[in-house]
């Protein structure tokens, strides 16, 4: 009876520590090659664009279809996530899980609409835009807990899953006419209207220039000065460069944009901090105490924290000085033999300013006072007006987006 009463214990005991200690977490990769052996998953396609109704499938969509995060979810917490035609579960491998696939047709969807609203409304139907809300309630948010946190809305990945060309070349379809022309989103931002800007960025450079060129230095304490708002960069950007745009483009920007120009001085931080100190959030204890923080401009460039959020999210844990890693999952990454500048400073110097350089690592160039005249890529940067309307397009490189200028600004 005594042997009976120990044997159903250790089968009692054997039982329990099954149960609480779950099998061990691993990342199954599911394809179209073997999709059909499997039984715990089951792929949901939309009917047809905006429809909301969803038909079972056998297979993999091959294009135009993107994975809707918020829909898409695993039973037992598994964690799903679908790209370059594969799907990646982690999490236990008794887990059933449901994939959704949206028409990924937001031209389609937004033709002659405002651009911004509508893109709003149905960012989960294209699977790279992110809404930095920072609320973990999406299973396939990698690092909804690290985001921005400023109600944005952003691209991200690399340029296999972001489509986010637009031309302002004044034609109504087809390829843009000169790269001269071509521009990307880097995202939705909220105004201090609480209206939302889509914000651009040019798909090429303008050329290697200087912070500060020879003619036109600005020294503090005797050394030349990494303040935005008396470079020359900022000047030749909202002279040269601005009246050199097309007059229906300049119609397009937002005049007078309020940027932040805050700094940081350690690149051993996540993105999240480091945005938190871009915009003045966080104050960076060593600030440079002569510089200003904000001014007011119709072009810029872009912040250090674009090029890091337009990373994979599972990317955004990583530090600045790690960086590099990323640069296949960063649409911003363009290989160059050149450092690129960001409107970032390095708040705690009155003359370094941050850089990307040309394996993607996020720093500042340290060659002392010289530092603000080195001549490094240049991307311009530009919000849209808020009621700016698409007029075609998938935004991709040869059918990129278009917008309705005439009528609608």
């Amino acid at each position: 009876m005594k042997r009976k009463i120990i044997l159903s214990t250790i089968l009692i005991l054997i039982v329990g520590i099954v149960l609480i200690y779950p099998q061990p977490e691993n990342e199954i990769v599911k394809n179209e090659a073997n999709i059909k052996k499997l039984n715990s998953l089951s792929i949901m396609l939309e009917k047809e664009v905006g429809s909301g109704k969803y038909n079972e499938v056998n297979e993999f969509p091959q294009e135009n279809y993107v994975l809707n995060r918020n829909l898409s979810k695993c039973l037992n917490g598994s964690k799903i996530n679908y790209e370059n035609g594969s799907l990646t579960i982690k999490g236990t491998k008794t887990d059933y899980c449901y994939a959704y696939f949206d028409y990924d047709a937001l031209g389609s969807l937004c033709r002659n609409q405002n651009m911004a609203e509508c893109f709003i409304k149905n960012y989960q139907k294209d699977g790279a835009i992110i809404y930095h809300d920072g609320k973990c309630d999406n299973d396939s948010e990698a690092n909804c807990g690290l985001e921005a946190e400023d109600l944005s809305y952003r691209y991200s990945g690399g340029n296999d899953v972001v489509h986010n060309y637009i031309c302002l070349d004044n034609k109504t379809t087809g390829s843009c006419e000169t790269n001269d022309d071509l521009y990307r989103i880097i995202g939705l931002f909220k105004n201090d209207q609480d209206q939302y800007e889509m914000k651009l960025i040019k798909n090429t450079s303008l050329g290697n220039m200087q912070w500060h060129n020879s003619e036109n230095i600005d020294k503090v304490d005797g050394h030349y000065s990494n303040e935005w708002e008396y470079s020359s960069l900022k000047n030749e950007l909202n002279g040269t460069f601005y009246n050199s745009l097309d007059t229906s483009v300049q119609k397009l920007i937002f005049k007078d944009h309020n940027w932040q120009i805050a700094g940081c001085s350690d690149g051993s931080v996540t993105p999240q901090q480091f945005y938190k100190y871009e915009m003045g959030i966080d104050e960076d204890v060593g600030i440079y105490k002569a510089n200003p923080t904000t001014t007011k401009a119709n072009i810029g460039i872009m912040y250090g924290s674009d090029y890091c959020f337009a990373a994979s999210d599972k990317w955004w844990n990583t530090k600045l000085n790690n960086y590099s890693l990323t640069k296949e999952e960063n649409w911003l990454y363009t290989s160059t033999d050149k450092n690129e500048w960001i409107l970032t400073r390095r708040s705690h110097y009155s003359f370094a300013v941050w850089s990307i350089d040309p394996t993607g690592y996020v720093g500042y160039n340290g060659t002392y006072s010289s530092s603000v005249t080195a001549k490094y890529v240049v991307r311009p940067v530009f919000y849209l007006l808020s009621n700016v309307n698409l007029l075609s397009g998938e935004g991709k490189l040869n059918n990129p987006y278009r917008l309705s200028v005439a009528n609608n600004v």
